[in-house]
């Protein structure tokens, strides 16, 4: 990453692991890049053996500094005063509390981003540089989290886009502000992502998605219409994109769910009694957004109302609602699942008997615990890039992370369990073959380093010993994210071969 770039312009600033360590290992360092001769990076600042980030000052240097200590249970953020380093904000702690985002535009205070105890948002915050003192919200709505901070190259903070289903925006210049709400009335119910502008902002580039955009790029002016400048899916027609709705459910404890559901562009009008796809997302932790999802969109082309709850565990809907999926992986965030799918049912939208469960990684664990344990519910199981065996996965998560007590405490809040071996094999799908009732689809990249192939291969490998229908199939150069456009086009098609092969003529 780009830290920051000279005064002059001459050199740039990227955080890199430089050296040897003395047997621990190269330190993440700053290091300085002469653009003009880029292949010999000089160190600019030697970091720790747990650095963490950086901030620079106008001048490049470096200014603040973010790392653990050599035990990695204490998080601290320290400042530079002259040739002195000042701690100014630490915490006993594997795992941080707050992250910094940025400088104010003095470079007297660092932005941090934490959850406002109040209104249980995420939010931006000030942490002077002097004594770290923590002052009110720079950024921050009751109703919405922030998910992004809008920098310069120097990481200097303008502004805060907002997460949910669609995006808004707020900086520190009103007047930026009000030309993306502008922007965003104009094309209501779709979503308009800042991708770029220039250093005085008086030129904007946004990227709109959703029901009525396949993926279109304009330039803002001041004062002027917005301008096409490209179309990220040349030759689509907009017309044919299935429309999209927001939806909201109760868990059975009470747990509000927002979802969005794709909805048959023919069946807009009569949504009664379809056939359905329950598509998890992954992560967990991240959340759906209105926009042109090429595989709901891809599933809905074929007569399916696509359904995308977000469970307990997703990000962009407040702390508390995060924070309810901790200790639930195949437990209360797979119910809610459930529960969302009887709620359609129950208002006559979804016919029962013709659902199957579908998911890429999170959403591949949470279909493959769907047909583990929830058999009853659906007709059959796709899992792609998916998560079947966790304690393989906590095993493989802690060593590539280099990092394994830091990675073991955040897995252990997020699974539950202390990471207990018979606990997590409760909740492995690998582990309950027996239990599946339904056809099986594992599609998984051999090049997958997120989730490693292995996971799908144990995986079948349970149910071929159960005496289950299952069918595997290895993409091969397949990554994780599916960035190959022939993998990708591959998983569509065998994806809606298979969810046809089992749901039509029902």
């Amino acid at each position: 990453n780009v830290v920051g770039v000279s005064p002059d312009g001459k050199y740039a600033y990227m955080p890199a692991f430089f050296g040897d360590g003395l047997g621990t290992g190269p330190r993440y360092s700053l290091m300085r890049i002469s653009l003009a001769n880029p292949i010999r990076p000089r160190l600019s600042f030697a970091g720790k053996p747990r650095s963490a980030d950086f901030l620079l000052d106008a001048d490049g240097k470096a200014l603040v500094h973010e790392y653990f200590d050599d035990n990695g249970e204490r998080h601290v953020i320290a400042a530079r005063r002259g040739k002195e380093w000042k701690e100014i904000y630490a915490l006993d702690s594997r795992l941080p509390e707050i992250a910094m985002v940025g400088l104010t535009r003095d470079y007297g205070a660092v932005v941090v981003s934490r959850y406002d105890e109040e209104s249980r948002r995420r939010s931006y915050y000030t942490m002077s540089l002097d004594d770290g003192e923590i002052t009110g919200r720079l950024f921050g709505r009751d109703d919405a989290d922030v998910g992004s901070v809008l920098t310069d190259i120097n990481r200097v903070v303008h502004g805060a886009r907002y997460s949910g289903f669609t995006p808004s925006y707020e900086f520190l210049d009103a007047g930026i502000t009000d030309r993306l709400a502008g922007i965003a009335r104009m094309v209501a119910g779709n979503s308009v992502w800042l991708i770029d502008w220039t250093r005085d902002w008086s030129s904007l580039v946004v990227y709109v998605e959703g029901p009525a955009f396949s993926g279109q790029y304009f330039v803002l002016e001041e004062g002027a219409e917005p301008l096409l400048i490209a179309n990220a899916r040349p030759g689509f027609d907009d017309d044919t994109i299935h429309p999209v709705a927001e939806y909201s459910y109760t868990a059975a404890d009470g747990l509000r769910i927002p979802t969005l559901l794709t909805i048959p562009r023919d069946r807009i009008d009569d949504i009664r009694d379809l056939p359905a796809v329950l598509l998890p997302h992954g992560g967990p932790a991240s959340h759906d957004t209105v926009g042109f999802d090429w595989f709901a969109q891809g599933l809905a082309d074929e007569g399916y109302l696509v359904i995308q709850p977000q469970f307990r565990g997703s990000t962009g809907f407040g702390l508390d609602h995060y924070v309810a999926g901790h200790g639930e992986w195949g437990r209360k965030m797979q119910s809610d699942l459930g529960d969302g799918l009887e709620a359609l049912v129950a208002r006559g939208y979804v016919d029962p008997a013709r659902v199957c469960i579908v998911g890429m990684s999170y959403g591949g664990y949470a279909a493959l615990a769907g047909g583990a344990f929830q058999p009853d519910l659906f007709r059959c199981v796709v899992a792609i890039n998916g998560v079947s065996d966790l304690n393989r996965m906590v095993a493989h998560d802690a060593y590539w992370s280099g990092d394994d007590r830091t990675t073991k405490a955040y897995l252990a809040r997020t699974l539950g369990g202390e990471l207990d071996r018979k606990y997590l094999d409760s909740i492995s799908p690998s582990e309950h073959g027996e239990a599946f009732t339904v056809p099986v689809l594992l599609i998984h990249g051999e090049d997958d380093e997120i989730v490693p192939i292995d996971q799908s291969r144990r995986m079948r490998s349970s149910l071929e010993r159960a005496g289950k229908d299952v069918s595997f199939i290895e993409l091969p150069d397949g990554s994780h994210g599916l960035q190959s456009y022939e993998n990708r086009v591959r998983v569509m098609h065998e994806t809606v071969d298979f969810v046809n092969r089992h749901l039509a003529g029902m």
